[in-house]
């Protein structure tokens, strides 16, 4: 084990939950929506942003981690959230890893 100071036990940095970032990959997906309409105007943006979520949430499905059924429901609540307006949530209302936690308590 590392003796930096900058190194927690992954249970005390992410919430007990083992995925890097994952709150953060939360706020990617939810924040992409912004580039999009940013990049392409506010209609043509929101389709494309609903065709890359589907895009990138069915992509975890493919992935080689264990967690891909959790990315898969962590990329999905992002896009409903975003395409629903819903800005306001924080690490510990994200529906996903409250259930990750309930699960692994």
């Amino acid at each position: 084990m590392p003796k930096s100071v900058f190194y927690h036990p992954p249970s005390v940095d992410r919430d007990g939950i083992p995925w890097p970032g994952a709150w953060k990959n939360y706020y990617r997906v939810r924040n992409e929506r912004r580039v999009f309409q940013n990049a392409h105007g506010d209609k043509y943006g929101y389709i494309m942003f609903m065709l890359w979520s589907v895009r990138a949430t069915l992509n975890q499905l493919k992935g080689a981690q264990k967690n891909r059924l959790y990315n898969t429901l962590l990329y999905g609540e992002a896009t409903l959230d975003s395409l629903t307006n819903n800005f306001s949530k924080r690490p510990d209302t994200i529906q996903t890893l409250r259930l990750y936690k309930w699960r692994h308590r």
